[in-house]
Parts: C-alpha cells; sequence; structure tokens
C-alpha cells in the first residue's frame, strides 16, 4: 500500500496534493462539460479547510520551537538579544 505521507511530502504539502488533484479533476470535467457551481464550492471549502489546517500546525510549530509566537513577535515582550 502507498504510504500517503511519502506522497505528500513529494508534492511540498497536503495542500499542494490536494490543490492539484482538484485541479487535475476540475480540468477534466470542464472538458466534458459536466464542471459546476457545486463542484467549485465544494472544492474550494475543502481547500480552504486544508490551508487553514496548515497555517494552523506551521503556528503551534513555530511557537513549539520557540521561534516568537508563531508569526516572528518576541515572546512575553522581550527584546532579541544580539
Amino acid at each position: 500500500m502507498v504510504d500517503m505521507n511519502k506522497v505528500y511530502n513529494w508534492f511540498g504539502g497536503k495542500s499542494v496534493a490536494f490543490a492539484l488533484w482538484f485541479f487535475v479533476v476540475a480540468s477534466i470535467l470542464a472538458f466534458v462539460n459536466k464542471l459546476t457551481a457545486n463542484y467549485v464550492a465544494v472544492a474550494g471549502a475543502l481547500q480552504a479547510l486544508i490551508a487553514a489546517r496548515s497555517v494552523a500546525s506551521d503556528y503551534h510549530e513555530r511557537a513549539l520551537n520557540g521561534n516568537g509566537n508563531g508569526f516572528g513577535h518576541v515572546k512575553n515582550g522581550e527584546e532579541e538579544k544580539k
């Protein structure tokens, strides 16, 4: 069986893998005149949820690694030491 983590890593992450999948399916549907607003809405909503999850994961990963609060700011008002 295929290890999906290897597939996602090959594409550069889940967001890119799903975006490419939705693009391929939408292109095929468009070529056969079956692309509907419903598919576009559902694919867009799923992509937004995947992107939001990716952003949240990155934010928490940065916070856990001690790189500020996730947005590059300094923790607790402390200044960076040079």
